[in-house]
């Protein structure tokens, strides 16, 4: 987060993170070449559709995310292209109406964990997502870095918490 204009930072931070999902490892690859053009954006919709292949209903995303990448700086387009993305998604119903909330306070990011919170139990580890990215967005605003160390530490002990879970 410390270089979000380049963006270059970006994967190291969510490295850990994205272990947390079924396919992990696709995201942070592409995320990592879409971050080295992040300022112009032009990479960003070629890399994320090879990314959104790993979903069920993905192939909508880089048609409507096109548009929007030509204005990531003020993000106002955001909400409306992630609308029609969403409705190929399962809960994206959901997704939208907390991406709304959090696109009013874009600037800052520092609503984001909040309008997060209902939307992350769709996903199979949702509230580990809610809780790192809480963190991440607690120094968005700052910059500061968390670093990757503590955020594996972090994943790796709710990640026991959650197999206990389950169990139950």
């Amino acid at each position: 987060m410390c270089s979000f204009s380049t963006g270059w930072l970006f994967p190291f931070v969510m490295f850990p993170y994205t272990f947390s999902f079924s396919t992990g490892w696709l995201f942070l690859l592409v995320m990592f070449f879409c971050m080295c053009s992040f300022s112009t954006g032009w990479l960003f919709l070629l890399v994320m559709f090879l990314y959104m292949c790993s979903f069920s209903t993905g192939w909508l995303f880089p048609f409507v995310m096109f548009p929007y990448t030509f204005s990531f700086s003020t993000g106002w387009l955001f909400l409306l292209v992630m609308f029609f993305c969403m409705c190929s998604f399962s809960t994206g119903w959901l997704f939208l109406l907390v991406m709304f909330l959090y696109m009013c306070s874009f600037s800052t990011g520092w609503l984001f964990p909040f309008v997060m919170f209902p939307y992350t139990f769709s996903f199979s580890t949702g509230w580990l997502f809610l809780f790192v990215m809480f963190l991440c967005t607690c120094s968005f605003a700052t910059g500061l870095l968390i670093s990757p160390d503590i955020l594996s530490c972090l994943i790796c002990f709710f990640d026991t918490l959650e197999f206990f879970y389950i169990s139950i």
